[in-house]
């Protein structure tokens, strides 16, 4: 092999890796579009500070589903929000459960720390509760009934990448509260 084909192959090898790893990336199947009423699926994670949870500790009550990580400004921006309603509405029956995903448990529990969040936060460090929703990025943010299904889905607009994720808007608190009231009135709460 002569030095022009040597340099040709340098220059067309990387290309044509960037083509296949292009073309790999679209054939993905899109993330799984949740229908209204579908039921949520079952899991079983561990607590950021340690045992197990599951949807079966969900069981009868309306739930708000957040994944978060700490790296994530909207994350930060949205937690306020998320313990302020968990703290006006637990007795009610609501539970919201902080989903970490792509974190490191330290900067988890930082994070959990700095904003006082006092719902059960647990950790789906392979992503496998992400997959069965199909979470684009963070924050995203799921409602689910009291009967295990859902109701919908709220998300910000994309605001770039980053550590190889999505990073999604923050959600408003009136959004939050407006879909909470929803949740509460199926499951008969006098709220």
């Amino acid at each position: 092999m002569g030095p022009t084909t040597r340099r040709l192959l340098l220059i067309l090898l990387p290309a044509f890796a960037f083509v296949a790893l292009l073309a790999l990336g679209l054939m993905k199947a899109p993330p799984t579009e949740i229908a209204a009423g579908s039921p949520a699926p079952d899991f079983s994670l561990e607590l950021l500070q340690g045992g197990e949870f599951s949807s079966d500790d969900l069981e009868g009550h309306p739930v708000v589903l957040n994944f978060w990580a700490s790296w994530c400004v909207p994350c930060r921006d949205e937690v306020p929000a998320l313990e302020r309603a968990w703290r006006e509405f637990r007795d009610d029956g609501l539970i919201i459960v902080g989903v970490n995903i792509r974190d490191a448990s330290s900067d988890a529990e930082r994070f959990v720390a700095e904003y006082d969040v006092t719902y059960p936060v647990i950790r789906d460090e392979e992503l496998r509760l992400a997959r069965k929703l199909g979470v684009v990025g963070v924050p995203e943010t799921y409602f689910i009934d009291d009967e295990w299904k859902f109701v919908t889905t709220l998300a910000g607009a994309r605001q770039g990448t980053e550590q190889g994720t999505v990073v999604l808007g923050p959600i408003s608190e009136d959004a939050l509260l407006d879909n909470i009231a929803v949740l509460l009135r199926r499951a008969g709460s006098p709220r």
